[in-house]
């Protein structure tokens, strides 16, 4: 899950720098909260794994993303 997130940033939000799983996506990549909503758009259609808006905003790094889809991966399956 974590390479297909860099995969997207990379393709979709053209992110050339290196980026892991801190990399700040605000201060560091310049992410604002409609980017952050469409990420999730994104990882949503992709993933299967729905991801609210309010959800989106709160992201400041590639592991919150991921700790998000995961909680919310264990809701959808509830």
């Amino acid at each position: 899950m974590e390479q297909k997130i860099y995969e997207i940033l990379k393709e979709r939000f053209g992110i050339e720098d290196t980026i892991n799983s801190d990399t700040d996506l605000v201060n560091q990549l310049g992410f604002e909260s409609i980017s952050l909503v469409e990420l999730a758009s994104v990882l949503s259609k992709e993933t299967g794994v729905k991801v609210t808006h309010s959800q989106a905003i709160k992201w400041t790094t590639v592991k919150s993303i991921l700790s998000t889809l995961a909680a919310n991966s264990k809701d959808n399956n509830a």
